[in-house]
């Protein structure tokens, strides 16, 4: 299977008390691919929140891969929209892998990646 064949398809859960549609919508979830070295592919996946950095420490996400007999799991708390991703990337604080491991969880040419949010 191409890296190129694999779909992301996102599903959100949302978890808390008196959670809205409009919660949802404000914790974008990020997917980023990045040529490392030598054609070497990484996939990076976080969950930012469109608010304060005060804000975001109100709430936790998972993000989980499932596969047969296999489960890959992150938990942290969301990134402001204000700080921005790229040093969560770059220091790998986020959900990393790379095309193996997105094949080893596909399903059909399909990696779902299931989002989690709860409010602290």
């Amino acid at each position: 299977m191409a890296v190129s064949s694999l779909l992301t398809k996102v599903v959100g859960e949302i978890q808390g008390e008196e959670m809205s549609r409009q919660t949802a919508t404000a914790l974008p979830t990020v997917l980023e691919k990045q040529e490392k070295y030598d054609g070497h592919q990484q996939f990076f996946a976080i969950v930012q929140l469109i608010g304060t950095r005060k804000q975001a420490e109100n709430f936790a996400y998972r993000l989980e891969l499932n596969g047969h007999r296999r489960r890959l799991t992150w938990e942290a708390t969301p990134r402001s929209i204000h700080e921005g991703i790229a040093t969560a990337i770059m220091n790998s604080d986020c959900l990393v892998f790379d095309t193996s491991i997105a094949q080893l969880f596909a399903e059909n040419g399909n990696l779902g990646i299931n989002v989690t949010i709860s409010m602290c």
